[in-house]
């Protein structure tokens, strides 16, 4: 049975990268939007995600990711939360994220 969470997720101060979760959640799929209100662009990658690299979000548009595939099934099709990273151009910008995991 799946499960389905979600959150937000601020960076405090540009360029200073941020796990999308604090803690670690195996997730199949989770879908990232960058906040309306954020002024500046988002930047979605791993560890070494910054401020100018990475997958972009724009900050003044409505703009989503989709990451992993709900058909997957097994604990090897599963990834972290944890080790998805965004970074944010502007100060106090946030993403807010769903996800399915096995339940």
């Amino acid at each position: 049975m799946a499960v389905i969470g979600s959150g937000k997720t601020t960076v405090t101060t540009a360029g200073t990268r941020v796990p999308l979760s604090a803690t670690s959640i195996f997730v199949k799929q989770v879908t990232i939007h960058a906040s309306n209100g954020n002024t500046g662009n988002i930047f979605v990658g791993d560890v070494t995600v910054s401020s100018s690299n990475g997958f972009q979000l724009k900050g003044t548009t409505d703009q989503s990711l989709v990451l992993g595939n709900s058909e997957l099934h097994g604990t090897d099709d599963a990834f972290d939360l944890n080790k998805i990273y965004i970074d944010s151009a502007a100060n106090n910008e946030s993403v807010t994220y769903i996800y399915m995991k096995d339940g």
